[in-house]
This record gives structure tokens, sequence and C-alpha cells, in this order.
């Protein structure tokens, strides 16, 4: 499809939900170019549309992802794609971005034995291995709803709900994988409590984080199924909390007319981490033995920290950083300090994250697709940002402080080389130089403005072919910040010389209005001139030989009623001394 302009493209399309295919709006799309980050990005409109103009690729290596962060939803990044000039990329239809919800909802009844609700009972959603993630109470009919569940791939969830009263033992689900979009509806029951009691014995808590550290200060209740919470206390210095002469639920082997009582459930709880409740479903305690809990306590946030440097290494300070929630909600922000080093100290370990870098001068980073964190450690995101090349721009003047068009200013930073031709008015402008390394500039005089636009030059014309000595002045170093753009007017060397001559017909009689071209190999026409009354031409300033340059003078039109026949006698190489 073809777009505005052979330097852009476009990309253009829907974001729509998976399966479903609604439209979302507000949804965050951005265009990322490889090897620069972030090149444009917009929220979808009301219709999910988006539209964005981004620079063409310019070859097989220079390809684009489209990345998509949608409110509720699941990020997406396309596969890379090639732009070239012109051209508009339409992801809609069976192209159209399709993002999956990563929400669900947990709905149900808590139940008595005999089936009639229960007010007010607790219900606690768990996620195996982190806790308890969500707490909410039933409605008097017994009816409760969580929403808002962020459901992680592969992790698996149930429902428990704790007896506080010695007329009913909990209830606790399997657990089951949760499917985004899709509702869970569960059904709790309790059962009738038996309030046998047998005999005596101790259970130990051993509390500790994800890295194994001793959590001190946690506290721990303890829990009968029938009874209610009938012990609580909290961890001391070794994340221990022991608990003493506790009634136990498990008569000797030898007994075999004692019934087995009701079993144990532990809570534990500090600011900061999960809840969590131990009991599969419920413990056992044995007469004069020691039952151990061991529980591993998630903290509800992790740090995340990291580098922003440049492709050398060196650190880019003053960064701003943000950390997205996966699916929408508040971001995080901060910025690099003077080694380009960020740390965002508390950071919710129940979402997954994107973070985008950007600063001045350099184009916009992120990292990796969608950060999960490591409860114990948190994650370390290390961001390269390539910097936006410098701009010199300015004015280069000859003698008198005239614009010289065609003059060719030379940057040669670490051996690297860059060029432009000035403009009529003497303007150069030198795009993409490397920031932050010494510049040095050359200038090269070519033809100082004032000469008119010659006719159109004839076919195959005889020339003399004229030598000239190079003169470039260096003018630097120049170090530029990156995306900087600095305005640096240069003079044209000294070293000029001066191509004269007489233009005649074939009886020696000199012809006027004769238009001439002056010619560098490999440069074009740098110069022109018209003959006077008597015949007479001259190129004046022109520079000494280029490093090794020739110079042509041709004829580019004929007086009328003549045409060209050479210049008997001429040299082949005229020298002109500067």
């Amino acid at each position: 499809t073809v777009g505005r302009g052979p330097g852009t493209a476009r990309v253009g399309g829907a974001v729509v939900t998976a399966g479903g295919g609604v439209r979302l709006a507000s949804a965050r799309v951005r265009v990322l170019r490889a090897g620069f980050g972030v090149v444009a990005e917009a929220f979808t409109g009301p219709d999910g549309s988006f539209d964005l103009e981004v620079p063409a690729s310019t070859g097989e290596g220079d390809t684009y992802q489209v990345d998509v962060l949608a409110p509720q939803h699941g990020a997406l990044r396309t596969d890379p794609f090639l732009l070239p000039g012109g051209t508009i990329r339409s992801l809609t239809g069976e192209s159209r971005l399709a993002v999956s919800p990563i929400q669900t909802q947990v709905t149900g009844r808590v139940l008595e034995a005999d089936g009639h609700g229960v007010g007010g009972a607790e219900v606690l959603l768990e996620r195996q291995g982190v806790g308890v993630i969500a707490t909410v109470k039933a409605q008097p009919d017994g009816t409760f709803h969580i929403t808002g569940v962020h459901v992680q791939p592969g992790a698996r969830y149930r429902l428990r709900v704790i007896a506080l009263d010695g007329a009913r033992t909990g209830a606790v689900t399997d657990w089951v994988e949760l499917t985004p979009g899709r509702p869970w509806e569960v059904t709790l029951q309790f059962k009738r409590g038996s309030g046998d009691m047998y005999d005596e014995g101790n259970i130990r808590v051993a509390v500790v984080d994800p890295a194994g550290r001793p959590v001190e200060g946690a506290v721990v209740e303890l829990f009968r199924e029938g009874y209610g919470k009938i012990r609580e206390g909290t961890t001391d210095a070794l994340g221990h909390r022991l608990f003493t002469r506790v009634e136990g639920n498990q008569a000797p082997a030898s007994s075999w007319w004692a019934p087995k009582g009701n079993g144990f459930v532990v809570r534990i709880r500090k600011p900061g981490y999960y809840d969590l409740v131990v009991g599969e479903p419920t413990l056992d305690v044995t007469k004069e033995q020691e039952t151990v809990v061991n529980a591993v306590l998630y903290p509800v946030s992790a740090p995340v920290s990291g580098q922003v440097t440049d492709p050398d290494g060196r650190p880019v300070a003053g960064a701003k950083v943000v950390l997205l929630p996966e699916g929408g909600g508040l971001s995080l922000e901060t910025t690099t300090d003077d080694l380009g080093a960020f740390r965002f100290p508390e950071v919710s370990t129940g979402r997954r994250w994107t973070l985008t870098v950007q600063a001045e001068g350099y184009w916009p980073g992120m990292g990796p697709e969608a950060i999960a964190l490591d409860p114990a450690q948190g994650a370390v995101v290390n961001v390269t940002l390539r910097p936006m090349g410098a701009t010199l721009t300015g004015r280069v003047a000859g003698d008198g402080g005239r614009s010289v068009a065609g003059g060719l200013v030379v940057v040669a930073p670490d051996g690297r080389r860059f060029s432009a031709r000035t403009q009529s008015a003497g303007w150069y402008e030198l795009k993409g130089l490397p920031p932050g390394v010494p510049l040095t500039l050359a200038v090269d005089a070519g033809e100082e403005a004032a000469a008119p636009a010659a006719p159109a030059e004839p076919a195959a014309p005889e020339a003399a072919v004229v030598g000239l000595t190079p003169d470039l002045q260096p003018v630097g170093p120049v170090v530029l910040q990156p995306g900087e753009r600095r305005t640096l007017d240069l003079a044209r060397p000294s070293g000029t010389g001066t191509v004269a001559g007489t233009v005649m017909d074939l009886q020696g009689q000199p012809l006027p209005g004769v238009w001439l071209q002056l010619v560098r190999e490999g440069a074009g026409v740098v110069a022109t001139a018209q003959t006077d009354f008597q015949g007479r031409y001259q190129f004046a300033d022109v520079p000494a030989n280029p490093p090794g340059g020739r110079y042509l003078v041709r004829v580019a039109a004929p007086a009328a009623g003549y045409r060209q026949a050479g210049s008997p006698g001429a040299p082949a190489l005229l020298r002109v001394v500067p």
C-alpha cells in the first residue's frame, strides 16, 4: 500500500480482544525500530484504531515491531517486519492486533452444612507458592465476589474458608489453574464440627522469606477446625513461634476406638507480605510430639534496579525510567543517577511490568516485553540507549563574506568520514554525527555565489584539462552532545587560483557571450562564466589542486551561429599557481 513519501512509512490498524474481537480504546501502541527503540507511539481511539508515521526501513536488517499495552489485557509484540519507504503496514482484518485478557473474577457462595448461606464468612483466595492474594467477606446470603484477579501463566489457585466457632469446620478447594477472562464459580460448604480433643503436643511454626532469611515479628494464628482461633503469637528473631500443650486431634494407633478430632490451620500475617494459610487441608497434632510447620512468606513487593548506558558502556545520567503494570494501573517513575543507575525499591510481585527509558538526545529504549519479579531478589534490568545523531549546521563564506556554494565539509572522528555539500546560499548541514567524540572539520572551497545558471550543456564538447593544488583548513575539535544541533560558520580556505582564457572562432576573432563551465572530476560543475565582448573569461578563486583532482574547462553553449571545434594548440594540462 502506498504511503505519504519515500522517506517515511505508516503503521495503522486496530487493537481487539482475542476471541471476541471487541475493539479496545485507550490501548497504548508503540512502534519499535531495531537498534533504536520506540520511534512512535499513540493510544487507540474509541474504535480501537491507530495510525502512526515512522521513518522508512533502510535495509534488510532495519526492522520494526509493534508493541501493545491494553488495560486489563496482556502485552503483545508482533514479529519483526520491514517498512519500505512510502508504504503502509496495515494491521487490520486477520492481521489485527488481538490481545488476551489477564484478569478474571472468582464468584460463589458459602453454605452451611444444611445448605443455607453463611453471611460474613471470610473467603481467602490463595496462589500456590505465594499465599493469600485476596480476602473478601461473604454477603448476608453467603455470596462472594472477587474481581480483578491477575492470572499468572502456569500458576494455581484455590479458595478457603476458616470456621470461627465450634458449630462447623472449614472448607478448601483443590488447586486449579484459572483462565483469563473466564470467571471461576465455586461453592464452599461448611461441615459440622465434632468437638473431639485428645492428648497434647506442640506446634512450632518456622517462618522465612524466599531467600531463606528468618521473618521476625510475623503474627501467627492457630485455628482449630470447629473451634475457631485458639492461639496467637509473633515470631522471634529466628522466625519461630512455639505453641505448647496443644490439645491433640490424633489418638494413639492402638486406640482404634478413638475417633479423630478436628485438625488445625495456621495463618501467618505480616505487613509487606502476602498472608499465608498452612494446612493440607489441616494439620494433625500427636501426643507428646512436636509438629513443625515450615512456612515461606512472600513479599508483596520486590526491588527493580538496573543501569542505563550508551552502546559504548558510558552511563546515561538523568534518564527517565518508567515501570508500566501489565493490564493498566498506576505507573512508577524515577531517574538515573550520575552512574546511570536506577532503583524502584517496592514493585508489586503480583503483576508483570514493562520498563521504558527516555533521555534527551537518545532514542527511547525499553526492557523485556514483560518483567515477572522474583520475590526473593526482584529484577535487574539493564537498558542500552542508542544516541540520536548530533547535527552541525552553518554557512561557508568566501572572500568578502560571500557564500560558497558546492564547498565540501568533511568531518573525520576516529577515522570515520561524514560530508555534506553546501547549498546555493552557502549553508551546509551534517546529520547523524557521533556524540561525545572530538570532531575535526575541513573546508574544501567550491563556487562562490553570484554566477548565473548556465544553459543546458551540449553533448561531448572538447575541453582543456587543468590540475590544481589541494588546500584544506581544519577546524576543531568540536564535541557534541547526543541529539544536539549546533551552528558553526566556516571560512573557505586560502590557496585558490584563477583559470582564464579567450574563446575565438577559427579566424582568431574573439567570441563574446559564450557560456563556459569549470568541471572538477568526481564532483561535477563547480563554476560557470561567460565571455566578455573581447571573448575573455575568468574563473577566480578556484581551489588549488584537490587530492588527485583535475579540472575541465568546457563550452556549455556556443555563441549564436557557431558550433564547438576544440582549442587547437591548447595544452592538455594547465597549471594554475595560487
